[in-house]
């Protein structure tokens, strides 16, 4: 049920609980409303918001808020507004990139409170093309595979969790299918060579809610070649999108330049403690990502997030190309999924040390393939460099993700504490 509080920036404020484009397009064209895009918020919550933001007056415009896919560093929640004229911006300069025509069909399995599956709709609208939202109530690849096969789809946008479960399955890719979109978290460079001996045509991307969605993305030329990531790095060549006029380095900070910015942000604490600030100005974004930045080609690399970044014996480690590697591991080791973990806990003397984290119920002695884990882990730390080997194995019994299935890393190690605490 949609519910308005009291008066948001002198606008009503609207939350949207339900998944349907057809209510996302009815309040969209209501420019007077503010929209905030979060069914799992509790009415508490929503009131909490409502008179918070009804009490400060930074702009009278109306907005759309997101949540954003991370948290904050204390486990908290981030939600970032946009105005109607950021996220146009955005949805433009995707099209233009992807160059969409009326004869495209985008479907969508993303959920459309989340910046990624909000964006596909709103390209579709302002691009002339066909839209199809299809959410499954539980993801299913072969289910998947089956409506974008009877849909004819052109365009959709995955993660990579989604991709791997697809290529598992032998599932080849659609003859219709001209690309898909990789976004929420990194893809791994086996795995990509697997999807495209499959005839999936990936375009791995690097986006983010306060940019409504993507901010770089693989050219549409890379569908024709064998390799679009950098050797010996594990990341990818991605394109600057349109609206992104400019990327640079600023006290120690990337800039990122853009109409698409958002301009308010909200963060909840873990104690429900509220708190509102101005995000930007002058349209200009603020990130601490590892990126390497080609201007004048407008091209970069995600190597990621500055916080999955750590120094182990004085030396740079690289917690996403890490598990990367490692996935490759587990790749033969393993015909299924073993669902894993790589963290950093602080050390004395080491800085940080590496622990690997399964999800599993009962002690890691117990795991139905432990003598094998032990062998992976043995192997694959002889090929690593002494900073990069993993120390110890630790377990939980299952992993705290987001909507979007991804795991809250950042919550692992208190999560593990707790669990010790508990025992």
């Amino acid at each position: 049920m949609e519910t308005s509080f009291m008066k948001s920036l002198a606008r009503p404020l609207v939350f949207r609980t339900k998944d349907s484009g057809k209510e996302l397009a009815k309040y969209w064209k209501r420019t007077r409303d503010s929209l905030w895009l979060e069914p799992l918020l509790t009415s508490k919550e929503k009131s909490l918001l409502a008179d918070l933001i009804s009490r400060t007056s930074m702009d009278p415009r109306p907005w759309v808020w997101f949540s954003s896919s991370g948290s904050t560093s204390d486990g908290g929640l981030k939600f970032f507004a946009h105005t109607r004229e950021s996220l146009t911006a955005a949805a433009r300069g995707a099209n233009q990139h992807l160059r969409t025509s009326s004869e495209d069909v985008v479907v969508n399995f993303l959920p459309l409170f989340h910046v990624g599956g909000f964006s596909t709709w709103l390209r579709s609208e302002l691009g002339g093309y066909t839209w199809k939202h299809r959410p499954l109530k539980k993801w299913s690849p072969s289910k998947a595979w089956e409506v974008l096969n009877s849909e004819e789809a052109t365009l959709t946008s995955l993660v990579p969790t989604q991709i791997h479960d697809l290529v598992s399955l032998n599932l080849t890719a659609p003859r219709s299918l001209r690309a898909v979109i990789i976004g929420g978290g990194k893809l791994d460079s086996d795995l990509y060579r697997k999807a495209r001996a499959l005839g999936w045509l990936l375009l791995p991307s690097y986006g983010m809610t306060e940019l409504g969605s993507q901010v770089a993305t693989a050219s549409l030329k890379s569908v024709n070649l064998d390799e679009v990531f950098v050797e010996d790095s594990d990341s990818y060549t991605l394109t600057w999108l349109p609206h992104i006029t400019q990327i640079q380095k600023c006290d120690g900070k990337w800039r990122i330049q853009s109409p698409a910015c958002a301009t308010l942000k909200v963060q909840i604490s873990p104690e429900k403690a509220f708190s509102l600030e101005l995000f930007q100005r002058n349209g200009e974004v603020f990130v601490e990502d590892e990126l390497i930045v080609d201007g004048k080609n407008r091209t970069l690399q995600a190597l990621g997030r500055k916080d999955e970044v750590v120094k182990v014996k004085g030396e740079l480690v690289s917690l996403n190309q890490l598990t990367s590697k490692l996935e490759s591991y587990v790749a033969r080791f393993f015909d299924g999924t073993l669902e894993f973990e790589i963290c950093n806990f602080s050390h004395p003397r080491l800085e940080n040390e590496l622990v690997l984290f399964l999800e599993q119920k009962g002690l890691f002695e117990m795991h139905p393939h432990f003598l094998k884990i032990q062998k992976l882990l043995k192997e694959f730390n002889s090929q690593q460099k002494p900073w990069e080997r993993i120390v110890r194995v630790e377990w939980l019994p299952q992993f705290t993700r987001s909507p979007l299935g991804k795991v809250k890393k950042n919550l692992l190690a208190s999560q593990f504490e707790d669990c010790c605490l508990e025992d």
